[in-house]
């Protein structure tokens, strides 16, 4: 009967301890649970907003063309004894391209000038007889007519001859050369197609929504026309307005505009792909941050160099493009979270680890 006493009490002993042990432990855990977590800040990246200029407009894409294309034409029939020019040559007005054969119109010449010779003689005869009244006026006028028909055939013959001679008719560079010795020209098809590089445009369509602001500013726009190298570098030329569409075309929303190239047009040819940039409206002197300095909604986050805390705020906007923004000046000495602002909260602690 003792050891079963002494078994009871045992029992009830260790549940007594593990008890307690369960409480002692759920107690430990609470006040572990109740201790503060320390608060650690975000490091970010500040910077204040830089005086500069803003540009304001838009940049498209087109082609560069030419508005003056020549077809060279021969004025006369015959085979090619010369070809003087290859694509690419630049051409001064009235240099030669090529030579038709002109033996067959020397030929012609020769017996124009024959039959005008002796068609004067024989009017310098009948005049002298029409005068001493010895024939009619009708034989008279007969023989001044034929003259004046010997003249002018023996003129057109002079023309032909020269026209053997095939000339740049304005100053432009070969883009084809269609000609070659042996082969036969004609006036119904041309030798070579002129290019007038000094008169370059670009035709770009516009979005209907600028429609507005490009045709008021018309006049004081400012253009540039550009395109990239293989290594990376950029040819630029100034441009000036030509045209702008009266109309949009429906099925794309886009007008069209025609730019000329008045500076620079020795860094583009016809065909090439550029982008032309249209500047509208510039504003110079103001304060200036970077588009990817703005979160995804279009706020900033500002730095609380006191508090070491980010703020968040909507700030009215003076003028932006695809690259920069700019600000009321009364921010111009606030310091703006521009790296890691996108993984901050409003009030959150943040270290600026350096200024940019």
């Amino acid at each position: 009967m003792d050891k079963r006493k002494v078994f009871v009490f045992l029992r009830y002993l260790i549940t007594l301890l593990l008890t307690a042990f369960v409480a002692v432990t759920i107690v430990h855990m609470s006040t572990k649970e109740r201790e503060e977590k320390p608060i650690t800040s975000v490091p970010v990246v500040v910077a204040q907003p830089q005086r500069g200029t803003l540009e304001q407009g838009l940049t498209v894409s087109g082609h560069i063309q030419t508005d003056h294309l020549v077809a060279v034409i021969p004025l006369a029939s015959g085979k090619l004894v010369s070809w003087n020019i290859n694509v690419g040559d630049v051409l001064h007005k009235d240099q030669v391209l090529a030579t038709i054969d002109p033996e067959p119109y020397r030929q012609q010449l020769l017996q124009a000038q024959s039959a005008k010779d002796v068609a004067q003689t024989t009017f310098e005869r009948i005049r002298s007889l029409h005068a001493a009244k010895v024939i009619t006026d009708q034989i008279f006028e007969e023989a001044q007519a034929q003259r004046d028909a010997t003249q002018a055939q023996w003129e057109l013959a002079q023309r032909q001859l020269a026209h053997t001679t095939i000339q740049a008719p304005i100053r432009g560079t070969v883009i084809q050369s269609l000609g070659s010795v042996g082969n036969m020209a004609s006036p119904d098809k041309a030798v070579a197609i002129l290019a007038d590089m000094d008169n370059l445009t670009v035709t770009v369509n516009i979005p209907q929504s600028y429609y507005d602001v490009i045709t008021k500013n018309r006049e004081s726009l400012s253009l540039r026309v550009s395109r990239t190298l293989s290594d990376g570098s950029v040819r630029e030329a100034l441009a000036k307005t030509e045209s702008i569409s009266p109309m949009v075309d429906p099925s794309s929303n886009t007008f069209s505009m025609v730019c000329k190239l008045i500076e620079g047009t020795e860094h583009f040819i016809p065909g090439m792909h550029v982008s032309l940039t249209i500047v509208y409206k510039t504003l110079q002197d103001g304060f200036i941050l970077n588009q990817a300095d703005r979160t995804v909604d279009g706020g900033f986050y500002l730095y609380d160099e006191d508090q070491k805390k980010a703020h968040y705020q909507k700030l009215p906007i003076i003028a932006e493009n695809d690259s920069f923004v700019a600000i009321d000046a009364m921010y111009k000495n606030t310091y703006f979270i521009v790296d890691g602002h996108h993984t901050i909260l409003d009030g959150q602690p943040v270290v600026a680890t350096s200024y940019r």
